[in-house]
């Protein structure tokens, strides 16, 4: 099976390197279906239900029906993380220098998509998106992607020695202790998916713990490391006795997944 895996991932990079590096990581996302104009400037757009639909539609669509309304393919910073996260394990793994080229142009696009109106760096997707829960307006931090691009910073600051990617990542604490919600006591407690939300959502408190615990090793600032070990505990209080975990606290968040 090894080699089989090798030679597909073989092919799939070179065929991601024979496109210009400007054009290379933009692409289509399964919930972008709101970045339609059909969608975006018309009345229908105002409704929560159609919004729902209409992101479902193109998410399970097996025709991708984005060109014939307008949806463009965009950078999302997530998966600039992803890709620049998977650059730096090439890196260490062959230590070709080649790979430097990629790691500083990735983290340099998501130095520049990162939102700046609030206290720490933070990401969003760049579109609106309806979940059952809340509804998402485009350029919204969520703590999905912001812990994505924190952690592919600091993989790219550990090769690069880059000051910027790891001065600017750890920043990202501030985002998480000041601008999410709390849901829980002062004891333990989830952090919320957004600024804009108060859901708990189990892996995505979790990954706001874990951006905390990862500036803790940097800064050994014990807020950080206090506040990762109380949005942990909450979660932990949460498990069920099989050893699952619900996707978050509220009735139509109680199926079982891989996170």
């Amino acid at each position: 099976m090894q080699p089989k895996i090798t030679e597909s991932f073989i092919r799939l990079k070179k065929v991601l390197e024979s496109i210009p590096i400007e054009e290379r990581f933009k692409g289509h996302d399964p919930f972008d279906g709101l970045n339609s104009p059909i969608i975006k400037k018309s009345i229908l757009g105002k409704n929560r239900l159609i919004r729902l639909a209409w992101v479902q539609l193109f998410k399970r669509n097996p025709i991708n029906l984005r060109k014939m309304v307008g949806i463009k393919k965009q950078e999302n910073p997530q998966a600039l993380a992803i890709f620049l996260s998977a650059y730096c394990r090439l890196y260490n793994a062959e230590e070709k220098e080649e790979y430097i080229k990629t790691i500083n142009y990735l983290a340099d696009r998501i130095i520049t998509l990162k939102q700046d109106q609030w206290s720490g760096a933070c990401w969003s997707y760049p579109f609106a998106w309806q979940a059952r829960a809340f509804y998402q307006p485009e350029n919204t931090p969520l703590i999905i992607p912001t812990a994505y691009c924190f952690n592919a910073l600091i993989d790219a600051y550990e090769i690069t020695q880059i000051e910027e990617y790891k001065t600017i990542a750890l920043t990202t604490a501030d985002f998480v202790l000041n601008d999410l919600n709390r849901n829980g006591d002062s004891k333990n407690f989830a952090f919320s998916y957004s600024p804009e939300d108060n859901s708990v959502v189990y892996n995505a408190s979790l990954m706001a713990s874990q951006v905390l615990a990862r500036c803790f090793k940097y800064t050994l600032n014990t807020s950080y490391k206090d506040a990762a070990l109380s949005s942990v505990q909450f979660c932990v209080n949460a498990q069920n006795p099989d050893g699952s975990w619900t996707y978050g606290q509220k009735s139509f968040h109680q199926w079982i997944d891989n996170f």
